[in-house]
């Protein structure tokens, strides 16, 4: 099998199991709330008062499937846009790349005037503050 396919194959296993994942979940909430109201219509549970324990009682016997199925999905879904998402990265670096070389080849005489290469020749005059024959401070005077 081939990486493509691999992953193709991996997204759908992912999503099969999200979609198992919220039916069960569908199912779980549909039993959480026939247990609660049974215990209301029997006087366990009063209907004020008890919101925290519902929620609760919910949360932990339904939604937390859900919140899988979603984190599921969306794992498949990201497995198989990898190609996607591969193919636009690696086609920004080319281009910043490209960008790049072309920038790295320009010639000394595409410069401004004022910028000075290494290939400049001794003794002419320069821009930059730091070439006079002055020292700058004393760790330069004290080197003269």
């Amino acid at each position: 099998m081939n990486s493509k396919t691999c992953r193709i194959v991996c997204g759908i296993f992912l999503w099969a199991a999200a979609a198992l994942l919220a039916a069960f979940a569908v199912w779980a909430f549909i039993e959480s709330a026939d247990i609660i109201s049974q215990a209301k219509a029997t006087g366990q549970l009063a209907g004020s008062g008890s919101g925290y324990v519902i929620i609760s009682f919910y949360m932990s016997n339904s939604l937390v499937y859900l919140v899988y199925a979603l984190a599921l999905a969306a794992l498949g879904l990201l497995v198989q846009k990898k190609d996607t998402i591969t193919a636009a990265r690696v086609e920004d670096h080319l281009v910043t790349h490209a960008t790049q070389s072309e920038e790295r080849a320009k010639e000394p005489d595409d410069l401004p005037p004022t910028v000075k290469t290494k290939d400049s020749e001794e003794g002419e005059d320069s821009d930059h503050p730091n070439d006079s024959d002055e020292p700058d401070d004393v760790g330069d005077a004290l080197k003269k």
